[in-house]
């Protein structure tokens, strides 16, 4: 790891010993070249290593949840206007913001009274767990966008129950993803203070760059603002701290992942990243102490939440999906593949992408119109316009998922102008397949500007189905039930 801001830790901060974590990296990295020897290595890592030991446990304390809701306080857009995916049995349901503000009694459209959009991402995560006391609901924030105050004026727009946070995670040391924070922690920590409860746990990785730069085509480098406040600053705002580079479980269900492998030899990074170390900006593409943030749904996967993913989105759902032992049920966040150096990987992610089946993806943020566009037309190319929604599967359309599955999806799909063939083979029979099974198809428009394959809004979902759309924008709440 790059060398980061050395700064005390305040009393009171929960940390952990990195003493072994290089060693087990260049392990885990050497099993990689050399899998014959996985099972005993790993075997032996597991009983001797402390932290390879924690990571374990880790996993094993990570417990399923009943439902999850995602409410989306900031991104990179905002639009009330589109429709969304709903379907004729109701079991996916779909609420736009003006909706949800006439449900609360307002009788006019006050524009000022709806959330505004910025570059930068926040989101709120509701779990329902089962416990020995019942079902319980867990809340945790990622991040919070690039400024204060909008985060402040979204989360009163929202009207959200800021005491229920328990917890906040930052995904990485950007501005567009910290800099809210020093709004956010002091009106969770008051908010939970009145309710009688105990501060919010402020989840930190422990290398904190001194600052951060992006370097233009151009060659000028550029300061990212604000920078991330200090440990003891946030300590002072009312956050409880926990410092940590490894993998581990927050509220019992929210997964953190630690340092994500890079194996794709085309997710590079970002191009053109700085850090400054001793009054020098240098090379910072990996921005390697960033993490995702992972649920498992009980009965149905593991739903990934990737901020930027300047690890590259393949790598995280590879990632997620290996250690939870799940299929990858859903992806969201930002997948980085707008602007200079990186609207060139796109075709590649999608391929790779495609090959983990994923249900749902829900790109935002920094994703890019280049990339979501390519998204929705990869994957629906045939559909002249249509937009395809499954849920609460009969046992045909299960028997039609199979077909696609093995059509569309094969094992080793290659990029071969022969694999491709075959993938625009399977989805044309796929669609007329589905014609059959009257699943119904609903016309979207596809902006360039926007990509307006949109689920805005709060939809509740009583079984998954491929679709793919762009993510909820400020003030969309997507609620995922698998019950």
């Amino acid at each position: 790891m790059g060398a980061s801001h050395s700064e005390p830790e305040p009393a009171g901060v929960e940390t952990e010993d990195n003493s072994s974590q290089e060693v087990i990296a260049q392990v885990e990295s050497w099993i990689q070249e050399h899998p014959v020897f996985e099972t005993v290595i790993t075997g032996a890592l597991q009983e001797h290593c402390p932290v390879h030991r924690q990571r374990r446990e880790a996993m094993e304390h990570w417990c399923e949840v009943e439902s999850l809701a995602v409410t989306n306080i900031i991104d990179n857009d905002t639009d009330f206007l589109s429709t969304a995916a709903c379907n004729k049995d109701g079991s996916v349901t779909y609420q736009s913001e003006v909706a949800q503000h006439v449900a609360r009694g307002d009788m006019t459209l006050n524009f000022p009274d709806f959330c505004s959009a910025a570059h930068g991402l926040s989101l709120l995560l509701t779990a329902e767990v089962t416990t020995t006391a019942g079902r319980q609901k867990r809340s945790l924030l990622l991040d919070a966008g690039p400024c204060p105050r909008l985060w402040e004026a979204n989360a009163r727009k929202l009207q959200l129950d800021l005491a229920s946070v328990e917890c906040i995670v930052l995904s990485h040391y950007h501005a567009d993803h910290s800099g809210g924070l020093t709004g956010a922690v002091p009106l969770i920590a008051s908010a939970r203070k009145d309710a009688g409860m105990g501060p919010v746990r402020l989840d930190l990785h422990q290398d904190r760059p001194e600052s951060r730069a992006v370097q233009l085509p151009s060659g000028t480098t550029l300061p990212l603002q604000p920078e991330t406040p200090t440990f003891e600053d946030f300590r002072q705002l009312g956050a409880h701290l926990v410092l940590s580079s490894e993998p581990h479980v927050v509220s019992d269900c929210f997964f953190v992942s630690g340092e994500i492998p890079r194996r794709t030899s085309y997710e590079k990074g970002l191009v053109g990243s700085k850090r400054l170390e001793d009054n020098d900006w240098r090379d910072d593409n990996d921005i390697d102490e960033e993490r995702y943030v992972a649920v498992k749904v009980k009965g149905a996967g593991v739903v990934v939440f990737s901020s930027c993913s300047h690890a590259g989105i393949v790598n995280v759902c590879r990632h997620a999906r290996d250690l939870s032992g799940v299929p990858l049920l859903a992806a969201m966040g930002g997948f980085h593949l707008g602007g200079v150096g990186l609207e060139e990987r796109v075709s590649d992610t999608i391929n790779d992408l495609l090959e983990l089946r994923p249900k749902a993806i829900l790109p935002g943020h920094c994703t890019g119109w280049r990339a979501k566009t390519a998204i929705a037309q990869d994957y629906f190319r045939d559909a002249s316009g249509s937009r395809l929604q499954w849920a609460k599967a009969t046992l045909p359309q299960r028997l039609a998922c199979g077909v696609f599955s093995a059509l569309y999806c094969p094992s080793g799909q290659s990029s071969s102008k022969a694999g491709k063939a075959k993938r625009v083979a399977g989805r044309s029979f796929m669609i007329k397949l589905l014609g059959l099974f009257a699943v119904e198809a609903q016309t979207w428009r596809a902006k360039a500007d926007s990509a307006a394959l949109v689920v805005r809004g709060s939809a509740e979902l009583q079984g998954w189905a491929p679709h793919w759309h762009t993510m909820p924008t400020d003030g969309a709440q997507v609620e995922r039930s698998l019950l």
